[in-house]
């Protein structure tokens, strides 16, 4: 049975000073309001007040204004609202329809989209290596980090800009802003592919399906540091935040909801290797709390809670409202229209856009050009609405992403847990001009004009798991595997993340050490970090040091390293279960003994590794210049061969593919990580190819009845014509809708 070991004032506040000197810098760095909170006591919480105003019998909903027809001015300014500019054959369908009809159309489409993004190969055939990252930083090993990012960002542009239910990737540009988190702020490479899985999935979906699952992100939970929280110290950053930006908003709870539910989520934490959601249980709070007057006991019930409180619907059919018909409030019956239909469909998001765009206001001609384009629907809106064809350069995608940037809106990277500006803020200081003065110079009427050949276009598909199969590091790599013995220990690479300067006098020293990609036997691993280490000069009694010791942590590996993780100890500084033992001899190794005989070999074999690293001095900054560290590397692993653990003779009991900095005349590769190895060919993911040509096409040329200012400009007729299209893109009312 696990238990919790007290330590000292003194040795505690010392863990916790170490804590943050060498883990802080890792973590987020985004500023919010919250913070750790130390308070055991249940607050009290009282039950809200009734909310009749947000009730609404949707069977006196007047539907009559949805009987008229659609003219062009209408079907244009109505795809321009709903999904990414204005293109001809998505205008051209609603002409001579009635609203509903329309609303039908675009709501059919949703009910029925089968989402086909394409996901990276990446995100499931290349391991992350954020576990390794301080020690490739401290040894100048980049694996461009941010090359994944852009690789996503060029997917997530072509999926705005070719997909034929644009309505779906508006409603998932919103979710990505509400359920906000910036990718350079921690650099995760896989949490975060989750995360966009995460908003895609749900973002037709249910909302309360979509608040329940976003407590559970793995790159929410690291945005807003609830990996750190602890039972003891509960971090409230996501309670707030679940609260104040994703749930009910400001002004429907109090500061004692907040508190309640932090004491329920530090157990929702992230896999350190994996970077996978991994649910810590002994890190939860086993009171029974408060919320909104009532008991609860697990985050889930206090989501219930939530979902029943009177003024749920109201914070998301607000920014629904705000997002698609006017950026002031709605009026009290259309806001009880929202809410009300929100509750009856079972919080379904399809339902609640058709209530939002069935309302009179939406369709109301005083409410024509009164919401502002957002950078990605103002460029990547006028690249969908003209076509290639249109465009200056039509080689890659990369100006769009650049320029959306620099009217403000970086896709992956919004400013702060709040998300991107919204509204007029869009338009403040020197980004109207700039939007006017830039836009225009990314098209070109002379480009518009020049005939394209349509008939000989060709496929071009981008097959990353082709690329990186083929690769010659990962080809060799696949064979070092296949290749090993029984009981021989094979790891890709092993990087050292940190040995004190002082090793040799420290209390408590330890070597930090991450090893990637492990493979014993029929077990495989993506990451394992551990430490080795000693407390000889420690002021303990005698009997209680384990003198030489390996150490280990719940979550730092994957998959799990034990069964079971009895016999461990509760840190005091993450609140994750913590194991070790004098090892692998010394006079406490019963820790050790405790394991399965393969978990014993498994460590065993991993400071056996080790040995590598003594060989190749050149590999680590740290070995080259601490003699006393090799020296008592060499004495442990020495300790480990004998004969029960020896493989045959001339039989290597480990091997190691890869070394940051291998020496020529070893064995070894030189390690490899990042954009190559992972199969991203950027050329290719920008690329525009020919089906891209076809599918943004400027088929509105071939009818005489469109008119290209009239797809820019619906609802004003500045007196131009087609060839002075880029005037109408840098003029004030272009940046409306």
């Amino acid at each position: 049975m696990s238990y919790i070991h007290i330590k000292s004032p003194i040795v505690s506040i010392l863990t916790v000073f170490v804590f943050l000197i060498y883990c802080f810098p890792t973590f987020s760095a985004v500023k919010i309001k919250g913070g750790v909170i130390t308070s055991a006591e249940i607050l009290k919480t009282q039950k809200p007040e009734p909310r009749n105003d947000l009730i609404f019998n949707l069977n006196d909903f007047d539907k009559t204004h949805l009987e008229q027809k659609l003219t062009l001015e209408e079907a244009i300014r109505f795809e321009n609202r709903i999904g990414f500019g204005a293109p001809y054959d998505r205008v051209k369908r609603y002409i001579g329809k009635t609203r509903k009809e329309a609303i039908d159309l675009v709501i059919n489409e949703l009910e029925n989209y089968q989402d086909n993004f394409e996901w990276p190969n990446w995100k499931d055939n290349y391991i992350p290596t954020s576990f390794i990252e301080q020690g490739l930083e401290r040894s100048k090993r980049s694996c461009r980090i941010s090359s994944f990012r852009t690789d996503l960002e060029f997917k997530w542009s072509r999926a705005i800009l070719s997909n034929k239910v644009p309505q779906f990737e508006k409603l998932a540009l919103f979710w990505l802003d509400h359920f906000s988190v910036a990718f350079d702020e921690y650099n995760q490479t896989h949490s975060f592919v989750q995360h966009l899985e995460f908003i895609r999935k749900n973002s037709i979906g249910k909302f309360d399906d979509f608040l329940r699952q976003s407590i559970m992100d793995p790159a929410i939970i690291v945005y807003l540091n609830n990996e750190q929280s602890t039972t003891q110290k509960p971090n409230e950053n996501l309670a707030r935040e679940f609260l104040e930006l994703f749930s009910l908003g400001e002004g429907n709870y109090s500061e004692n909801e907040i508190k309640n539910l932090a004491k329920k989520l530090p157990g929702n934490g992230i896999n350190h290797v994996s970077q996978n959601f991994q649910l810590f249980k002994y890190k939860i709070s086993g009171q029974t709390l408060s919320a909104f007057g009532q008991d609860f006991q697990s985050a889930d019930e206090f989501i219930d809670l939530v979902i029943s409180h009177p003024a749920f619907g109201e914070f998301i059919s607000k920014k629904f409202y705000n997002e698609f018909v006017d950026l002031n409030d709605p009026s009290a019956e259309d806001l009880a229209i929202l809410v009300s239909t929100l509750r009856k469909y079972d919080f379904s998001i399809i339902k609640l856009l058709k209530a939002t765009i069935s309302l009179r206001k939406f369709w109301d001609n005083n409410n024509r050009l009164t919401l502002v384009k957002s950078p990605i629907e103002l460029v990547y809106g006028t690249a969908r609405t003209t076509g290639v064809q249109g465009w200056k350069k039509q080689n890659n995608l990369s100006w769009l992403l650049f320029l959306s940037k620099d009217f403000g809106q970086d896709l992956f990277n919004p400013p702060n847990i709040a998300g991107w500006p919204t509204g007029k803020e869009w338009l403040s200081g020197q980004f109207l001009e700039k939007r006017m003065s830039k836009l225009k110079t990314h098209f070109s009427y002379k480009n518009l004009m020049k005939s394209y050949k349509t008939e000989t276009a060709i496929g071009n598909e981008i097959n990353s798991k082709k690329i990186a199969d083929e690769y010659e590091y990962n080809v060799g790599l696949e064979k070092f595997y296949s290749n090993t013995l029984k009981d021989q220990l094979a790891v890709e690479t092993i990087v050292i993340n940190w040995i004190p300067k002082d090793f040799e006098t420290r209390k408590w020293a330890e070597i930090n050490v991450g090893f990637y990609g492990v493979k014993l036997n029929d077990k495989f691993w993506d990451g394992i970090n551990i430490r080795f280490g000693t407390d000889i000069n420690s002021k303990k009694k005698q009997k209680y040091k384990h003198l030489n010791r390996v150490e280990l942590h719940h979550g730092y590996s994957f998959p799990d390293i034990f069964k079971s993780w009895e016999g461990s100890w509760i840190s005091s500084w993450n609140g994750h279960y913590s194991w070790n033992s004098s090892f692998p001899e010394g006079p406490r190794t019963q820790n050790f003994n405790a394991k399965s005989k393969s978990e014993r070999l498994l460590l065993i074999r991993l400071l056996q590794t080790m040995e590598h690293l003594i060989d190749n001095e050149t590999f680590s900054p740290y070995l080259d210049s601490n003699v006393y560290v090799k020296e008592w590397l060499k004495a442990r692993i020495s300790e480990t061969k004998i004969k029960k653990w020896n493989l045959e003779d001339n039989i290597q009991n480990t091997k190691v593919y890869s070394l940051l900095y291998p020496a020529y005349d070893t064995q070894y590769k030189k390690f490899d990580c990042g954009p190559k190895r992972a199969g991203i060919d950027f050329a290719a993911v920008r690329s525009v190819g020919d089906n891209f040509r076809l599918l943004l096409s400027s088929k509105f040329l071939e009818d005489k009845n469109f008119s290209l200012n009239k797809l820019l400009l619906p609802d004003l007729d500045l007196g131009l014509n087609d060839e002075d299209f880029q005037s109408i893109l840098s003029y004030e009312g272009y940046q409306l809708k």
